[in-house]
């Protein structure tokens, strides 16, 4: 999984957009995502949206999948910090924000890595 994955806000039912930026398949089994409340959204076949080309818990190279999340994880307004850990409990990826960006905003990297998340200037496939 690419450091720069996309984390996506939808207020309604709370997800996020992950993207593969590697050369290969990963299977996201035993994977989680942590927010900064610590609470934790397991990756299978109930969190991982389905589409037509990916298998229940895998994601291609140069793809994304959809992460529903579940329990209490949520994005939280204002500010929140998301991890993306693998299955041996490393972080392979974060993302925070400090500023409720409303409804239906995708966020990406800073081109400053030490700084938050800011909103794209163009629509993400999960959008």
């Amino acid at each position: 999984m690419g450091k720069r994955g996309f984390f996506q806000y939808y207020r309604c039912n709370e997800w996020i957009e992950l993207f593969n930026s590697g050369t290969a398949t990963v299977d996201l089994t035993g994977w989680s995502i942590i927010d900064g409340m610590g609470n934790v959204t397991y990756l299978d076949p109930g969190t991982l949206v389905f589409n037509q080309t990916q298998g229940s818990t895998s994601i291609d190279a140069e793809e994304r999948r959809l992460v529903q999340f579940s329990g209490d994880t949520e994005l939280w307004n204002y500010y929140n910090q998301l991890m993306l850990r693998d299955a041996n409990g490393m972080v392979v990826d974060t993302a925070w924000y400090v500023t409720d960006y409303g409804q239906n905003v995708s966020l990406i990297p800073d081109d400053n890595d030490a700084d938050p998340w800011v909103p794209s200037t163009w629509m993400t496939p999960g959008q």
